[in-house]
Protein backbone atom coordinates (compact mmCIF):
# COMPACT_ATOMS: atom_id res chain seq x y z
CA UNK A 1 0.00 0.00 0.00
CA UNK A 2 1.12 3.45 -0.97
CA UNK A 3 -0.17 6.09 1.35
CA UNK A 4 0.16 9.42 -0.22
CA UNK A 5 -0.32 12.20 2.36
CA UNK A 6 0.02 10.01 5.57
CA UNK A 7 -0.35 12.61 7.90
CA UNK A 8 -1.55 11.15 11.42
CA UNK A 9 0.30 8.51 12.84
CA UNK A 10 -3.01 6.65 14.16
CA UNK A 11 -4.28 5.86 10.74
CA UNK A 12 -0.82 5.26 9.50
CA UNK A 13 -0.65 2.36 11.65
CA UNK A 14 -3.75 0.89 11.33
CA UNK A 15 -2.40 0.58 7.91
CA UNK A 16 0.48 -0.46 8.49
CA UNK A 17 -1.13 -3.73 10.38
CA UNK A 18 -3.67 -4.35 7.48
CA UNK A 19 -1.15 -4.86 5.10
CA UNK A 20 2.49 -6.89 4.21
CA UNK A 21 4.00 -4.14 2.58
CA UNK A 22 2.92 -0.02 3.67
CA UNK A 23 5.25 2.96 2.42
CA UNK A 24 3.92 6.51 3.52
CA UNK A 25 4.62 9.74 1.51
CA UNK A 26 4.61 12.79 3.54
CA UNK A 27 6.21 15.96 3.18
CA UNK A 28 5.77 17.35 6.23
CA UNK A 29 8.92 16.98 7.78
CA UNK A 30 7.19 16.59 11.54
CA UNK A 31 5.20 14.09 10.61
CA UNK A 32 7.25 12.55 8.53
CA UNK A 33 9.94 12.24 11.26
CA UNK A 34 6.63 10.97 13.85
CA UNK A 35 5.96 8.24 11.01
CA UNK A 36 9.80 6.88 10.88
CA UNK A 37 9.81 6.50 15.08
CA UNK A 38 7.11 4.80 14.95
CA UNK A 39 9.61 2.00 12.27
CA UNK A 40 7.70 2.90 9.06
CA UNK A 41 8.52 3.34 5.69
CA UNK A 42 8.71 7.27 4.72
CA UNK A 43 9.14 9.31 1.75
CA UNK A 44 9.71 12.73 3.00
CA UNK A 45 8.75 14.73 -0.41
CA UNK A 46 5.68 16.44 -1.92
CA UNK A 47 3.72 14.09 -4.23
CA UNK A 48 4.06 13.60 -6.96
CA UNK A 49 7.76 12.10 -6.99
CA UNK A 50 9.78 9.43 -7.92
CA UNK A 51 8.54 5.87 -6.64
CA UNK A 52 9.23 2.86 -8.62
CA UNK A 53 7.52 0.22 -7.08
CA UNK A 54 3.92 -0.63 -7.33
CA UNK A 55 1.17 -0.72 -5.10
CA UNK A 56 -1.72 -3.26 -4.66
CA UNK A 57 -3.52 0.07 -3.70
CA UNK A 58 -2.64 3.99 -3.66
CA UNK A 59 -4.42 5.64 -1.23
CA UNK A 60 -5.38 9.92 -1.44
CA UNK A 61 -6.95 10.35 1.47
CA UNK A 62 -7.31 13.93 1.57
CA UNK A 63 -4.16 14.84 -0.06
CA UNK A 64 -5.04 15.99 -3.33
CA UNK A 65 -3.85 19.58 -3.73
CA UNK A 66 -6.75 22.87 -3.46
CA UNK A 67 -5.15 23.79 -7.03
CA UNK A 68 -6.61 22.52 -9.93
CA UNK A 69 -3.45 22.73 -12.10
CA UNK A 70 -1.41 20.31 -10.24
CA UNK A 71 -4.21 17.29 -10.39
CA UNK A 72 -3.04 15.76 -13.53
CA UNK A 73 0.48 15.29 -12.39
CA UNK A 74 -0.90 14.18 -9.10
CA UNK A 75 -3.28 11.67 -10.24
CA UNK A 76 -1.16 10.53 -13.36
CA UNK A 77 1.75 9.89 -10.69
CA UNK A 78 -0.57 8.06 -8.60
CA UNK A 79 -2.12 5.75 -11.35
CA UNK A 80 1.16 4.86 -12.39
CA UNK A 81 1.86 3.32 -9.64
CA UNK A 82 -0.66 1.04 -9.46
CA UNK A 83 -0.71 -2.77 -10.39
CA UNK A 84 -2.88 -4.46 -12.45
CA UNK A 85 -5.66 -5.18 -10.78
CA UNK A 86 -5.35 -3.07 -8.08
CA UNK A 87 -6.86 0.35 -6.78
CA UNK A 88 -6.16 4.15 -6.96
CA UNK A 89 -8.77 5.55 -3.84
CA UNK A 90 -9.28 8.37 -3.51
CA UNK A 91 -10.97 10.33 -0.45
CA UNK A 92 -12.26 13.75 -0.15
CA UNK A 93 -14.14 16.49 0.06
CA UNK A 94 -14.05 18.04 -3.02
CA UNK A 95 -17.88 17.53 -4.69
CA UNK A 96 -19.28 17.05 -1.51
CA UNK A 97 -22.77 18.59 -0.42
CA UNK A 98 -22.82 18.82 3.41
CA UNK A 99 -22.71 20.91 6.26
CA UNK A 100 -19.45 22.85 5.55
CA UNK A 101 -20.93 23.62 1.93
CA UNK A 102 -24.38 25.04 3.77
CA UNK A 103 -22.31 26.98 6.09
CA UNK A 104 -19.82 28.41 3.74
CA UNK A 105 -22.29 29.37 1.41
CA UNK A 106 -24.80 31.21 4.23
CA UNK A 107 -21.49 32.93 5.82
CA UNK A 108 -19.35 33.80 2.80
CA UNK A 109 -20.57 33.10 -0.18
CA UNK A 110 -17.40 34.54 -2.17
CA UNK A 111 -15.67 31.93 -0.42
CA UNK A 112 -15.48 29.25 -3.25
CA UNK A 113 -18.58 26.60 -4.30
CA UNK A 114 -17.95 26.95 -7.63
CA UNK A 115 -14.03 26.71 -7.22
CA UNK A 116 -14.51 23.40 -5.19
CA UNK A 117 -17.34 22.49 -7.84
CA UNK A 118 -15.01 23.29 -10.50
CA UNK A 119 -11.73 21.47 -9.15
CA UNK A 120 -14.34 18.16 -8.54
CA UNK A 121 -14.98 17.99 -12.22
CA UNK A 122 -11.00 18.51 -13.04
CA UNK A 123 -10.28 15.80 -10.74
CA UNK A 124 -13.28 13.96 -12.59
CA UNK A 125 -12.62 14.22 -15.41
CA UNK A 126 -8.63 13.07 -15.26
CA UNK A 127 -9.51 9.95 -13.36
CA UNK A 128 -12.07 8.92 -16.22
CA UNK A 129 -9.95 9.12 -18.42
CA UNK A 130 -8.41 6.24 -16.58
CA UNK A 131 -11.27 4.12 -16.18
CA UNK A 132 -14.63 4.43 -14.22
CA UNK A 133 -14.75 5.35 -10.88
CA UNK A 134 -17.59 4.06 -8.13
CA UNK A 135 -18.53 7.12 -5.65
CA UNK A 136 -19.45 6.30 -2.19
CA UNK A 137 -20.40 8.89 0.28
CA UNK A 138 -19.63 9.04 3.83
CA UNK A 139 -20.56 10.95 6.45
CA UNK A 140 -18.31 11.44 9.71
CA UNK A 141 -18.73 13.30 12.78
CA UNK A 142 -16.86 15.05 14.76
CA UNK A 143 -18.19 15.22 18.40
CA UNK A 144 -17.02 17.30 21.44
CA UNK A 145 -18.10 18.44 24.64
CA UNK A 146 -16.39 22.19 23.64
CA UNK A 147 -17.05 24.12 20.83
CA UNK A 148 -14.07 25.08 20.12
CA UNK A 149 -12.26 22.39 18.66
CA UNK A 150 -15.31 22.56 15.97
CA UNK A 151 -14.89 26.34 15.83
CA UNK A 152 -11.69 25.85 14.69
CA UNK A 153 -12.00 23.24 12.48
CA UNK A 154 -14.86 25.28 10.53
CA UNK A 155 -12.91 28.69 10.51
CA UNK A 156 -9.48 26.52 9.09
CA UNK A 157 -11.72 24.96 6.53
CA UNK A 158 -13.35 28.08 5.75
CA UNK A 159 -9.95 30.39 5.98
CA UNK A 160 -12.00 32.27 8.28
CA UNK A 161 -10.48 34.45 10.86
CA UNK A 162 -11.27 32.17 14.21
CA UNK A 163 -11.67 35.61 16.23
CA UNK A 164 -13.42 37.07 14.50
CA UNK A 165 -15.91 34.28 13.47
CA UNK A 166 -16.46 32.83 17.08
CA UNK A 167 -19.48 33.89 18.50
CA UNK A 168 -21.04 33.76 15.04
CA UNK A 169 -19.99 30.22 14.81
CA UNK A 170 -20.74 29.31 18.22
CA UNK A 171 -24.25 31.08 17.94
CA UNK A 172 -24.78 28.38 14.56
CA UNK A 173 -23.29 25.23 16.97
CA UNK A 174 -25.82 26.20 19.86
CA UNK A 175 -28.88 26.35 17.37
CA UNK A 176 -28.00 23.46 14.98
CA UNK A 177 -25.25 21.20 15.71
CA UNK A 178 -25.75 20.51 20.02
CA UNK A 179 -27.65 17.92 21.47
CA UNK A 180 -27.98 16.00 25.10
CA UNK A 181 -23.89 15.09 24.63
CA UNK A 182 -22.53 18.02 23.38
CA UNK A 183 -21.76 19.42 19.84
CA UNK A 184 -21.56 17.67 16.85
CA UNK A 185 -20.62 18.54 13.05
CA UNK A 186 -20.98 16.33 10.01
CA UNK A 187 -18.83 15.85 7.17
CA UNK A 188 -19.73 14.34 4.06
CA UNK A 189 -16.53 12.38 2.38
CA UNK A 190 -16.41 11.10 -1.31
CA UNK A 191 -14.75 8.15 -1.39
CA UNK A 192 -13.18 7.78 -5.14
CA UNK A 193 -12.54 3.78 -6.28
CA UNK A 194 -10.99 3.11 -9.61
CA UNK A 195 -9.47 -0.38 -10.25
CA UNK A 196 -6.69 -0.84 -12.56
Amino acid sequence: MLDVGAGWIETALFYKNAVKNYIAVEQDMERAEILKKEGLVVINESFPCTIEDKFDLVLSSHSIPEQVEPYEAFLQTAWKNVNKQGYLMIITFKGANDALEDLKNELVSDRGSQKDDERFKGMMRILQSFGDPVIRKITSYKKTKVPEDIIQSISWSLRLDYCQWKQRLLSVLESRFKDEHGYFFPHEHLVLLLKK
